[in-house]
């Protein structure tokens, strides 16, 4: 679906198609109600994020809505870390924030606890799992932001990901067994395997780009490659570097970083790399690496 421009944030809002997959079967089941106040909190929680990021500076280019929930894309490839965890924090906190004010009001107008109780509970559930150390939810950048500058971005990240997986695992046991017992743990498994997905993503085409890169460069060898020096700056990701390298030559990679200090990478530590990081890794996290 074409993306619609936000009036109010001048970002696009896209809404992909399981959401309407999603949306239909709520309708089936009858619990359409649950799931309009399930993509309120969602959408609150993730204009949190939005918002946050405007306020620090940070360029903010489109809100998804999925039946996973809702992701907030931008310019976050140089983001700092201390903004990394105001930005991470300020969904969550929201849902909290919404969670006690609408508690709040069954002690003062009892009568709403009827009608809210199932919008306590959603932003409750929406804060538990986020805080989850899990990348790449909120909980799993907080993580890496609090421990990268003593374990280093990739360890953190590669920490995150391995509780993500094992988290995963033991979430979609818990659908298999609730299925052996007929009970309805159907969400819990659509939340595994969406751990699962998103925690190991990468996309083909990124895919078919290493491997032209690796396959390259290794019948080049055989016959000798010619040296070619590129030059990029340190808070472009490393998904930039990728689209510029072509395995018929052998790269020298001079990354610039703040203060114009500079360090280089060649190809053969550049090839560990991309298996190693994520593409979106700013190239002056790399600077670390053995």
């Amino acid at each position: 679906m074409e993306g619609i421009k936000n009036r109010l944030t001048g970002a696009k809002f896209l809404i992909l198609p399981s959401f309407w997959l999603l949306l239909f079967f709520s309708l089936l089941l009858r619990v359409s109600y649950l799931m309009g106040l399930y993509t309120i909190s969602v959408l609150i929680h993730e204009f949190a994020h939005f918002f946050v990021a405007k306020k620090l500076n940070y360029k903010c280019k489109q809100i998804t809505l999925s039946a996973f929930g809702a992701v907030l894309y931008g310019d976050f490839d140089d983001i700092d870390r201390i903004d990394s965890i105001k930005i991470a924090a300020a969904g969550p906190a929201v849902n909290a924030a919404l969670s006690i004010i609408t508690v709040a009001l069954w002690w003062i107008f009892p009568s709403t606890y009827v009608f809210t109780e199932q919008f306590a509970l959603c932003n409750t559930v929406l804060l538990i799992i986020n805080l989850l150390p899990c990348y790449p939810l909120d909980g799993g950048r907080i993580f890496i932001a609090l421990t990268e500058n003593r374990c280093g971005y990739k360890k953190s990240l590669k920490i995150a990901r391995i509780i993500t997986l094992i988290l995963s695992v033991i979430l979609f046991l818990f659908f298999l067994t609730g299925l052996l017992y007929k009970l309805n743990f159907y969400t819990v498994g659509l939340f595994a395997v969406f751990l699962l997905l998103t925690g190991t993503n990468e996309t083909k085409f990124a895919i078919y780009q290493k491997q032209l890169v690796f396959d390259g460069y290794k019948k080049g060898l055989k016959r000798g490659l010619e040296k070619k020096c590129l030059v990029f700056d340190g808070d472009l990701p490393l998904k930039i570097l990728l689209k510029k390298l072509n395995g018929n030559f052998f790269y020298e990679i001079t990354v610039i970083c703040d203060n114009n200090n500079t360090f280089i990478l060649q190809q053969p530590k550049i090839n560990k790399l991309l298996i190693n990081y994520p593409l979106d890794t700013p190239l002056k996290k790399l600077n670390s690496e053995k």
